[in-house]
C-alpha cells in the first residue's frame, strides 16, 4: 500500500492506524493545522502529539485554570474506530477519581471533532526520564508503589488499562505519579466487540502481556500487570525485558531481593503472575522496610586471575617438595629432617587451602578455580597421607 498523500509506501495496518496516511503526513498535516479554537479555553502552547490527535496546555477562562486539551485529529474524526477510542477514553477517566490518575473535566465534539478537558500535569513523562538511562533503585521503589495504587483503584473499578508504558506515566514536579491515555482502556461494562473485530493488537508490543497478542478482547486486569512488570524492569536496568533476559540484579546495582518481584510480575502465564497490583506493592513496601541484602563480598579487578596463577605456583612448589619429603620418608635418615620436610610440605598445602577459599569469596567465583583448588587439595592430601 502507498499513502495517498506522498504516495510513500506505508504498510496497510499503518494506513488504518494513523487515518489514512502514513506518520508523516499525519504530523505534516497536524502542523498545519491551527490550533483548534474553544468558546470557554484559550489555547497557550501543544504539549504532545502522537497518532491520534494533540495535546494542548490551555486556560479555562470561566473557572481561571490551567488545563489539558486533547483533541482528536481531524484526519480521524470521520473513523467511527479512532471516535469510539477517544470516546472510551472519556467514559474510563469518568468512571476513576485517585490521586495517581490524571482527571478529566469535560468532554465533548466541537466543529465535529471530539476532545477532552483534562488536569494539567506540571512534570515528566517517564520516558523523558529513561532517555538518560535507569532510574536508582530508590527512585523506582518510590514509583512504582504509586502505579501499583493507581491499578488497583483502576481494576476495582472495572477499568484495565491495557497500555502501561514509560510514556502514559507522568511525574509531577511533587514527584506524585499521574497515570494517563485511557484510550485503549477496556471497560467490563462496555461491550467492545466492535474495536476489535479490525484485529488490531491493542497495546504497545514491548509492553504487552503475552495474552494480548493472541486475543485482547479477552484479557483481564493481569495484563495490567505483566506491563508493569516490564516497565519495574526498565526502571531498573534501563533496557526492556527480551528474550530469555537476566533477573535485573545481574544487569544493574539493584538489590537482589527485587528479582523475585519483578521476574513474578513478567509470568508469561497470567495465573502465574500476581494477582493484584495491590500484591505487587505490598511486597515491594514491605522490601522498602527491611535492610538492604548485604552485597557479596567483591575482591579487586584481576583478583580471580592472580589467585589462579598463585594457586598453580604454590601447587607446584608443594608437589616439589613432596618428592623429597617421601623419599627422606623411606630412607633410613634421622627423624628430625623427615619431620621437618613433612612440615613444610603442610605449611604449603596450608597456603593453597587459604588461597582456594579466599578465590571462593570473591563475588563472581569462578568455576575453574573452584574445580582446579580441589584437585590440587586432593592432590595434595594423598601426597601427605602417603607420607605419613
Amino acid at each position: 500500500m502507498n499513502c495517498p498523500r506522498c504516495s510513500a509506501p506505508t504498510e496497510d495496518q499503518t494506513l488504518r492506524e494513523f487515518g489514512g496516511v502514513c506518520p508523516k503526513c499525519l504530523l505534516d498535516f497536524s502542523e498545519e493545522q491551527d490550533a483548534p479554537a474553544f468558546p470557554n479555553l484559550e489555547i497557550l502552547e501543544m504539549i504532545g502529539q502522537g497518532g491520534m490527535g494533540v495535546v494542548y496546555k490551555a486556560k479555562q477562562k470561566n473557572l481561571d485554570r490551567i488545563v489539558a486539551l486533547k483533541v482528536l485529529s481531524p484526519q480521524l474524526s470521520d473513523d467511527p474506530e479512532f471516535v469510539e477510542r477517544f470516546t472510551r477514553e472519556a467514559k474510563a477517566l469518568a468512571q476513576l477519581s485517585h490521586p495517581n490518575i490524571v482527571g478529566i473535566h469535560d468532554s465533548g465534539i466541537h466543529d465535529r471533532v471530539p476532545y477532552l478537558v483534562m488536569e494539567f500535569i506540571d512534570g515528566t513523562p517517564l520516558r523523558k526520564m529513561l532517555a538518560s538511562g535507569k532510574l536508582t533503585p530508590a527512585r523506582a521503589l518510590e514509583v512504582i508503589p504509586q502505579i501499583c495504587d493507581a491499578l488497583q483503584y483502576a481494576h476495582a473499578n472495572g477499568v484495565i488499562h491495557r497500555d502501561i508504558k514509560p510514556e502514559n506515566i507522568l511525574i509531577d514536579r511533587q514527584g506524585r505519579v499521574k497515570i494517563a491515555d485511557f484510550g485503549l482502556a477496556k471497560l467490563s461494562k462496555v461491550d467492545e466487540t466492535r474495536i476489535t473485530q479490525s484485529g488490531y493488537v491493542m497495546g504497545t508490543p514491548r509492553y504487552m502481556a503475552p495474552e494480548q497478542f493472541e486475543a485482547s478482547c479477552r484479557v483481564d486486569h493481569r495484563a495490567d500487570i505483566y506491563s508493569l512488570g516490564v516497565v519495574f524492569y526498565e526502571m531498573l536496568t534501563g533496557e526492556v525485558p527480551m528474550g530469555r533476559f537476566k533477573p535485573p540484579s545481574a544487569k544493574a546495582d539493584v538489590d537482589r531481593r527485587l528479582d523475585p518481584v519483578v521476574l513474578k510480575s513478567l509470568e508469561r502465564e497470567p495465573e502465574d503472575r500476581y494477582q493484584s497490583a495491590g500484591e505487587v506493592k505490598e511486597h515491594v513496601t514491605n522490601l522498602g522496610t527491611r535492610a538492604p541484602a548485604p552485597p557479596p563480598r567483591s575482591t579487586p579487578p584481576g583478583t580471580s586471575r592472580r589467585l589462579r596463577k598463585a594457586a598453580r605456583v604454590i601447587a607446584i612448589l608443594g608437589a616439589v617438595s613432596l618428592v623429597p619429603a617421601i623419599l627422606l620418608a623411606w630412607a633410613d635418615v634421622p627423624i628430625g629432617k623427615r619431620l621437618f620436610a613433612v612440615g613444610g610440605s603442610l605449611l604449603l598445602a596450608s597456603l593453597v587451602l587459604w588461597l582456594i577459599s579466599h578465590a571462593f569469596q570473591s563475588s563472581e567465583p569462578n568455576p575453574g578455580i573452584r574445580r582446579e583448588g580441589i584437585q590440587i587439595a586432593g592432590c595434595l592430601i594423598a601426597l601427605l597421607v602417603m607420607v605419613a
